[in-house]
C-alpha cells in the first residue's frame, strides 16, 4: 500500500506551516489524495509530496502563483520554455542592477522606473515643468538651441514631454530636480534639463545611452533637445496625442487613441495569453498614424478602424479591442511590426 502523510507530515517535512500547503491547496494546485469523512483528515501520497517540493522551490526562484500553475500544467518542452524565459528576466534584471551599481545610481526611483512604468517618485521643484511640452527641435549646443539655428536632423522618440505635479510622465520618464530620467527599456539614463523664455532645453549628454537614439542614427554626440510648452495642464496630454484633425480618407475609432503598452502574446482571442519578455509602446494618434517605440526600434506606421497597415509595403493586420486589451494581429513571415509567429500581440491601454 502506497505510503500516505497527514498535512502536519508534509509540513514538518518540508519546514512549511500547514497554512501554506492549505493555501495551494485552495488554489487548486494540490489535491489531497484522500480525505478521511469521519475526521476529515487530509492525506497525501508521494506524487503530492514530490509536486509540493517542486512548487517551493519554484516560489523560491520568484515564480508568481500564475507561473507555477503553467508550469506543472505542461509538458516538459514548456517547461523548459518557462524556465528559459523566466532565466531571460532574470539576467535583464542583474544587468540593469549591474549598470545602477556602476555609475553609482542608488536613488530608488531608478529602480522603480527601470521594471514599472507609471510609479510615483519623490520629486521636488518641479513647478515649472509640470505639463505638456511639444519638441521644437535638436541642436548641437546650448548656443545654438536658445538662438534656434543650426538644427539638428537627427531622429529622437521624445516628440513631447508631459509632466503631473509629481514629476511622473508617460510611459517611460519622470522629471526631478534639474533632471529627467528617462527608461530606454533596459537602462535608466539621467540627463540634465532647464528653462530659459517659457522653453525646455534637454541635454541628451550620452546619446548611446539611449537605444532609440544610438540605433536610429549611431550619434555619439552630446545634443540638445528644445521643448515649446503647449499647455500648463497635464490632463492636456490627452488632447495632444487625440489632436482635432482627422484626414477624411480614416476611419478613427476615438476609443483605440492612446498610449498602449505590450503585455504578452496568444494564439487566439480565447487562449491564455502568454507574458511579454519584451517592452514595447504604441501610440494611436488620430490623424490615422500610429508609433511604435521598442528596444531596438521606433517606426510609423498608419491606421484605420479595425486595421493596422503599412501603406508603403502594401501589408495590413486586423486589431480588435476586448476585454479593455487591445490585440493587433501576428503573423509569420510579414512586416517586423507584428514580429512572428502565429497569433496577436497583447497590449493594455495607459491612463493618466
Amino acid at each position: 500500500m502506497e505510503k500516505l502523510y497527514q498535512i502536519g507530515q508534509i509540513a514538518k517535512l518540508l519546514k512549511v506551516s500547514t497554512r501554506t500547503i492549505r493555501f495551494y491547496e485552495e488554489k487548486g494546485i494540490i489535491s489531497p489524495a484522500m480525505v478521511n469523512a469521519e475526521t476529515g483528515y487530509r492525506f497525501y501520497d508521494e506524487n503530492q509530496v514530490l509536486k509540493l517540493k517542486k512548487i517551493l522551490f519554484l516560489k523560491d526562484l520568484d515564480f508568481s502563483l500564475a507561473e507555477i500553475e503553467e508550469y506543472l500544467n505542461h509538458d516538459k518542452e514548456r517547461q523548459k520554455q518557462i524556465i528559459d524565459d523566466k532565466y531571460r528576466i532574470v539576467i535583464t534584471e542583474l544587468d540593469a542592477l549591474k549598470k545602477i551599481a556602476q555609475k553609482n545610481l542608488y536613488d530608488l526611483s531608478f529602480l522603480e522606473n527601470k521594471f514599472y512604468y507609471g510609479n510615483d517618485v519623490h520629486s521636488k521643484n518641479i513647478e515649472k515643468v509640470v505639463g505638456v511640452w511639444k519638441l521644437q527641435g535638436m541642436y548641437k549646443n546650448i548656443k545654438d538651441a536658445k538662438a534656434q539655428k543650426n538644427a539638428l536632423d537627427h531622429f529622437t522618440p521624445y516628440k513631447f514631454l508631459a509632466f503631473d505635479d509629481k514629476g511622473n510622465s508617460p510611459w517611460f520618464y519622470h522629471c526631478t530636480d534639474k533632471k529627467i530620467i528617462f527608461n530606454t527599456f533596459y537602462l535608466p539614463v539621467s540627463e540634465i534639463y532647464q528653462i530659459y523664455d517659457n522653453k525646455l532645453f534637454l541635454s541628451i549628454a550620452n546619446p548611446s545611452d539611449h537605444n532609440f537614439v544610438f540605433i536610429e542614427n549611431n550619434n555619439k554626440e552630446k545634443h540638445i533637445l528644445v521643448f515649446e510648452k503647449y499647455s500648463d495642464n497635464y490632463d492636456d496630454y490627452n488632447l495632444f496625442i487625440s489632436k482635432d484633425t482627422i484626414p477624411s480618407k480614416f476611419v478613427i475609432d476615438k476609443n483605440v487613441v492612446g498610449v498602449y503598452k505590450k503585455i504578452g502574446t496568444t494564439s487566439s482571442l480565447n487562449d491564455k495569453m502568454l507574458k511579454s519578455l519584451q517592452s514595447e509602446i504604441i501610440i494611436f494618434y488620430s490623424d490615422g498614424t500610429l508609433e511604435k517605440y521598442s528596444d531596438k526600434e521606433h517606426i510609423t506606421i498608419n491606421w484605420t478602424s479595425g486595421i493596422v497597415f503599412d501603406k508603403d509595403k502594401m501589408r495590413t493586420y486586423k486589431y480588435y479591442l476586448k476585454d479593455g486589451r487591445l490585440f493587433i494581429e501576428n503573423k509569420t513571415n510579414i512586416y517586423k511590426f507584428v514580429g512572428t509567429g502565429n497569433g496577436y500581440i497583447v497590449y493594455n491601454k495607459l491612463t493618466f
